[in-house]
């Protein structure tokens, strides 16, 4: 059950970065503190990479 929680707490960091960097990935992976590399990895990982 917490690694659900985990993973959609993860989901949602994601999205929210996305959305103040209105869909700049590298702005957003810079927010986050990830390689843009990384941050596409995540987003594959949670079906956000549109």
């Amino acid at each position: 059950m917490r690694e659900r929680g985990a993973k959609t707490a993860e989901r949602l960091w994601l999205a929210r970065a996305l959305e103040r960097a209105k869909g700049d990935r590298t702005a957003a992976a810079s927010e986050l503190g990830l390689s843009r590399r990384r941050l596409e990895a995540k987003l594959k990982e949670h079906s956000l990479d549109e």
